[in-house]
């Protein structure tokens, strides 16, 4: 199938391809197409509205570009998995959202490990879950522990569309799973039991899940970030754990 693309907006998907290449290079990131991840895409995207300064617009030219190259490399099959099944086009607001660097995340760890409260284990399993994994809210709210296999170090999720997606665990989550599972009732670690729960011990929602990280950040005396955990990236945490 052909599109009727301009010749602009050729040369400008060319011009993104090329950027999203540099940023895989850049970072020591395969650049065979079947290594490419979703999670390495929101990197990228976060790269280039942190740092590079890009606008909005250019911001979702980039990511339909991205769909568009996808899309033709597994019509061709040159490509079994599409990365960019889950990389949606962000909404924004009239102000560019603020964004964590490495020294907020060190700072925001620092506070969350610090907590002495009666729910910081849980607290700090979740916010650490979203920053290594890039999980949506809605998928680590509905996690449960049949989803977790700590023994292979991998978790399941059920995106959009119920599509199923494989992460792996960070090595540093393992123990702290384990410390966690220790804190709850015996009844509340059963595989299809869900993995958090809110201080009335029912299931958490999203809408929780951002209050829980708002205060966080207020502890932490640090700025609410307009946008949501999930744009911490798992190079930011490794390169925390690198140097501790």
């Amino acid at each position: 199938m052909k599109k009727n693309y301009s010749t602009h907006t050729v040369i400008s998907y060319e011009y993104d391809l090329d950027q999203f290449l540099a940023f895989l290079c850049d970072h020591d990131c395969s650049t065979g197409l079947a290594d490419i991840t979703t999670t390495q895409v929101r990197r990228f995207i976060q790269n280039q509205l942190g740092k590079q300064k890009q606008k909005p617009r250019s911001i979702n030219r980039k990511i339909s570009c991205l769909k568009s190259f996808t899309k033709y490399c597994i019509r061709e099959k040159f490509l079994s998995n599409n990365f960019m099944d889950s990389i949606e086009k962000p909404k924004f607001d009239d102000n560019l959202p603020v964004y964590m660097t490495l020294d907020d995340l060190k700072q925001l760890f620092r506070s969350i490990e610090n907590d002495d409260s009666s729910l910081s284990i849980r607290n700090e399993v979740m916010i650490k879950l979203l920053a290594t994994t890039g999980m949506r809210r809605s998928e680590l709210v509905a996690l449960t522990w049949e989803q977790i296999n700590l023994s292979n170090q991998t978790i399941r999720v059920f995106g959009k569309g119920k599509k199923e997606r494989l992460l792996p665990l960070h090595a540093a989550l393992i123990p702290l799973l384990y410390e966690y599972k220790e804190t709850l009732r015996e009844f509340q670690i059963y595989p299809t039991e869900p993995v958090f729960l809110n201080k009335n011990g029912v299931s958490l929602n999203p809408r929780g899940l951002h209050l829980i990280f708002k205060k966080a950040l207020e502890k932490a005396g640090l700025p609410p970030l307009s946008l949501f955990i999930t744009s911490f990236t798992p190079y930011l945490c490794n390169a925390y754990a690198a140097g501790k």
